[in-house]
């Protein structure tokens, strides 16, 4: 009952800033909407980089030739900086095309580097760059799915929300709100999970308003809104759990809106948000299973196959124990953080 309590008070008490009130809303509901259209729109693409050794016109030909083909893109490289724009993904490989119509593949993958390879050699041979159609065909089966790098990118965006909402807590502790509702029955540990119910609550309802706009716009993401609200959901439960946690492991708003970016970021990178999980490193793949991002992604999987057994319940079970122990350990923080 002190629960609720303390979740309508929160509620009441943010009535009295109704712009701010408005704007927590809507702005996650926008980043939402964005980030499901922008993955909608992405396709697989080939940056290709040209250092021109003497060619002659063979640079003008080969990117004549280039503009036939949807998704691949040739430019001119700095021969000073290969490296560092391989590092930074700037190009999938760079090509030397040389004086005698030999040429040299620098690339970081080995199996990629073999195909272009095998593609330029084709063009001397016959002038035809196809090769790369097939390439950008088999990127896009291997790619992962638009609800996969969309539900990233909402658990990224709801997490430094969430934060920001929940650290009201700090806020009353520094105004001294806490003090005076610690003096009456109530334990610390209610007010914590009173603030996780209204941040739940709050986020849950910008999740149902983001999948009304999204069913309503044409925006094609390869699931149906029930399935899109219950992967919402779950977002909802790991993003509010986990800004519990932050915010009671910080001491300032400054601190925990800094830790929330950074931590949200990282999930992403190792959870497989921007790189598909088979393509990680053998190191990183065991390091991901920490995460709960690469949970996420796989729970989105197998919503999107249809998997209905032990396979599909495992990863929610994840998420759900992990979020119960994230929001355990808040309450226990909070408690000494507050006594």
């Amino acid at each position: 009952m002190g629960i609720l309590l303390v979740a309508k008070n929160e509620f009441l008490k943010s009535l009295k800033y109704k712009k701010k009130l408005i704007l927590t809303v809507l702005i996650p509901v926008i980043a939402v909407i964005a980030a499901l259209g922008i993955n909608s729109l992405m396709k697989p693409s080939i940056n290709i980089g040209v250092i021109d050794k003497g060619s002659g016109n063979e640079y003008s030909r080969f990117k004549e030739k280039a503009v036939s083909i949807k998704g691949l893109t040739i430019k001119k490289a700095n021969e000073d900086s290969i490296n560092t724009d391989m590092i930074l993904a700037k190009y999938s490989a760079v090509i030397q095309l040389n004086k005698d119509e030999s040429f040299q593949v620098i690339c970081l993958d080995n199996k990629v580097k073999e195909n272009i390879e095998q593609i330029i050699k084709s063009y001397f041979a016959n002038g035809d760059l196809h090769g790369f159609e097939d390439t950008l065909s088999e990127m896009l089966i291997e790619s992962m799915t638009v609800a996969q790098r969309g539900g990233g990118y909402i658990l990224l965006t709801l997490i430094i929300t969430c934060t920001l909402s929940a650290c009201n807590l700090i806020k009353d502790q520094k105004e001294g709100t806490l003090k005076r509702v610690f003096v009456s029955p109530y334990k610390p540990i209610i007010y914590i999970l009173g603030t996780f119910l209204y941040n739940l609550l709050n986020t849950i309802v910008q999740v149902i308003i983001s999948v009304i706009i999204i069913t309503i716009l044409p925006i094609d993401i390869g699931i149906g809104a029930l399935q899109l609200l219950f992967i919402g959901l779950t977002i909802a439960i790991i993003a509010t759990s986990l800004s519990c946690l932050i915010v009671n492991l910080c001491k300032t708003e400054l601190q925990a809106s800094l830790i929330a970016s950074v931590v949200s970021v990282i999930m992403s990178l190792l959870g497989g948000s921007f790189l598909p999980l088979d393509k990680m490193p053998t190191l990183l793949k065991y390091v991901s299973n920490a995460t709960i991002t690469k949970w996420l992604v796989i729970f989105i999987e197998k919503i999107q196959q249809g998997v209905v057994n032990t396979d599909a319940f495992a990863p929610i079970g994840i998420i759900l124990g992990l979020s119960m122990l994230m929001l355990i350990v808040a309450c226990k923080l909070g408690e000494r953080k507050f006594a």
